[in-house]
């Protein structure tokens, strides 16, 4: 689940938020499969595959200081061999996670 006004994030039951730290992420059930360090305090940390609104995902999260600050989602069950055929099925399902545009511009 997303909470576009607050930036919180549900995932599989855990709840994820801007500037939340690492080891309380990891506690709540959390692992984490790929770690990518930049080299000046940030840290990409790849989670999943997780179920999400019932679709396959794979999270990115982005650590500064080992405090999460971003939060990618890569639906990760969509039969496609292109991005042209990806984009459809994209759009809904991210539409399905957010409601639709004209509900979020109304929001933001």
């Amino acid at each position: 689940m997303f909470d576009i006004k607050t930036g919180e994030v549900i995932v599989e039951g855990i709840s994820l938020h801007k500037g939340q730290d690492l080891a309380s992420i990891t506690v709540s059930g959390i692992s984490f499969f790929r770690e990518f360090d930049i080299g000046n305090g940030w840290v990409h940390r790849n989670s999943g595959p997780h179920i999400f609104y019932g679709r396959k995902i794979i999270t990115s999260m982005k650590f500064f200081a080992k405090k999460l600050m971003g939060f990618n989602i890569y639906i990760s069950d969509i039969n496609a061999t292109d991005s042209q055929q990806m984009k459809p099925e994209h759009d809904n399902s991210w539409e399905i996670f957010l409601g639709s545009r004209q509900k979020l511009i109304n929001i933001i």
